[in-house]
């Protein structure tokens, strides 16, 4: 005797017991304000500047800007901030370093305008790793 299954049924079985190869969370685990974002870290950072946006010490977030490296090179990090006193700086949360990373902080050294700042978790709060500085920082 032959046993039926929905497609529903048939995806949950096919999807038992796999993970992300960077152990993302469900997409519904790193939603927040309609936006599905690419971590559950980077979702948790986004809600840590707007409390301090919320609390006065940043001016201004833009988040996934466009940039472009050189004559052949797009870059996206997590956000533009710009802070109340200070200069601003993009930020990239990264759980997991990836060659194509490594490859983009080299050109973000050569031909990034502002610094870009390195941000991991660390228990329950977030901390800087790394700023690599822009090499055509205007100033």
């Amino acid at each position: 005797m032959t046993q039926t299954m929905s497609i529903e049924e048939y995806n949950q079985w096919r999807n038992r017991g796999k993970r992300h190869k960077y152990h993302v969370a469900d997409p519904d685990k790193r939603k927040w304000r309609g936006k599905t974002y690419a971590s559950k870290g980077e979702m948790e950072y986004a809600q840590n500047l707007i409390e301090q946006m919320n609390a006065g010490e940043i001016v201004e977030i833009v988040e996934q800007p466009r940039i472009r490296l050189g004559p052949d090179s797009v870059y996206v990090p997590d956000f533009l901030i710009t802070p109340t006193s200070g200069f601003p700086y993009f930020a990239d949360f990264k759980g997991v370093e990836t060659p194509a990373f490594r490859r983009a902080k080299k050109l973000w050294a050569k031909y990034g305008r502002l610094d870009l700042v390195v941000v991991k978790k660390s228990g329950k709060k977030f901390k800087t790793v790394e700023t690599v500085n822009g090499g055509s920082t205007p100033w």
